[in-house]
């Protein structure tokens, strides 16, 4: 994409309320879209990404990423008589195309649909059982961690995936954490402290899937993969949401530095977090949301053993657009200093850590599409000083269904 592109897409963040005028409320790809806390309809969302390396990259500096999701919720109190219980089943076909991987090199994902593999394959499939007074539940199955923790809804208009789940989690494990595009079995339990405060628990397999095969769809629970397992804490006030969190993996992962040498041996892999939001005045959700998110992770384990984010979201930023939505946000990730040692005997000119910026704005064309530019900074991508740092554009369409 030539430059004269990027200015488009910066003159459309400019000038927003130069669109349409029909508001609609159509939502672009994030997770709160799929957290489906009612109904039974099935929805049904074709996410479709282009992206370009305006300056930075290597080659071939064009991507166009595509996702395909299909929810299929079941009331099983009204089907089969279970009381207080449902049933979810989510289904994603991703056409695998890679931006970060094989364009940027940046360690975070631009795009938070990409998977770098051709998938289809179930990323959820649960049963939900409610406690009589509604004050505890229990969900088994099929589990997309970050369908419930470490999610905000003020950071969900970003299409970076580190604004999701945080890139301390998201890195972690043998083959990631249960969550988006590889799940694993496992289950939830979640219980109402008081009108305003949540604890989630989850216990789920170590392994999502095969590491060695990321299309194929496999459940293997055993002693050798060990469980992977993580407790929230959800403080919702009047004008402010705070989530803390603990995580951690019941067996040792191989030191990052094990091509170094065996003496290096293996090591737990564990960390926290701390998030929190502001909250709109009013119930209609519209309005500025600021939020910022910390945590900490091993570094003996984990390619980043710190991480930071803030920003600021504001939907319906101009009154003749009130479901539209625009964001401004920026995050850091601190290489541990294991990952720099085995960085710099690979000969890398290694960083201490990875920036990325994103300005973005989401147009809610109609109730079924929505439209969003995206503009992002990346500095020192790959945590390679000799890189080149990154100016990258995008733009994302949605069309979803729910009848």
């Amino acid at each position: 994409m030539p430059n004269t592109a990027l200015m488009g897409l910066l003159a459309a963040l400019a000038l927003g309320p130069c669109a349409a005028e029909e508001p609609g409320v159509a939502d672009a790809f994030t997770r709160e879209f799929w957290r489906h806390e009612g109904g039974a309809a099935p929805e049904l969302a074709y996410t479709t990404d282009y992206w370009s390396a305006i300056s930075g990259g290597t080659g071939g500096h064009d991507r166009v990423i595509a996702n395909l999701d299909l929810v299929l919720p079941a009331d099983l109190d009204r089907l089969l008589g279970l009381a207080r219980t449902r049933a979810l089943v989510h289904v994603i076909h991703n056409n695998g195309a890679s931006f970060s991987g094989d364009v940027t090199g940046d360690l975070q994902a631009i795009s938070n649909i990409e998977t770098g593999t051709r998938m289809t394959r179930p990323l959820q499939a649960w049963i939900e059982h409610h406690g009589r007074r509604n004050n505890w539940s229990i969900r088994v199955g099929l589990y997309d961690v970050n369908s419930e923790f470490d999610s905000l809804d003020a950071s969900g208009v970003f299409l970076s995936g580190a604004h999701g789940m945080g890139t301390d989690i998201a890195q972690s494990g043998r083959n990631g954490p249960s969550t988006f595009p590889i799940t694993s079995l496992g289950i939830r339990f979640a219980r109402t402290l008081s009108p305003s405060t949540v604890l989630r628990i989850a216990v789920l397999d170590g392994v999502p899937d095969d590491a060695e095969n990321l299309q194929r769809s496999t459940i293997n629970i055993n002693a050798q993969e060990g469980a992977f397992s993580i407790a929230e804490l959800d403080f919702t006030g009047k004008s402010i949401r705070l989530l803390g969190g603990a995580w951690g993996y019941s067996l040792p992962l191989p030191d990052i530095r094990q091509e170094l040498g065996p003496h290096y041996g293996e090591h737990r892999s564990m960390g926290v977090y701390f998030r929190g939001e502001t909250l709109p005045g009013d119930d209609t959700g519209r309005g500025a949301k600021a939020f910022f998110r910390v945590g900490v992770a091993s570094d003996r384990t984990n390619a980043f053993d710190r991480f930071g984010s803030v920003g600021l979201s504001w939907a319906g930023l101009y009154a003749s657009r009130p479901d539209d939505e625009a964001g401004l946000a920026i995050l850091w990730a601190g290489s541990g200093r294991p990952q720099r040692e085995l960085m710099r005997h690979q000969g890398v000119n290694v960083s201490a850590s990875e920036w990325a910026a994103e300005l973005t704005y989401k147009f809610a064309a109609t109730d079924w599409l929505a439209i969003q530019p995206s503009v992002q900074f990346i500095f020192n991508p790959g945590l390679d000083r000799n890189a080149q740092n990154i100016l990258a554009a995008g733009l994302r369409i949605v069309v979803a269904y729910a009848p």
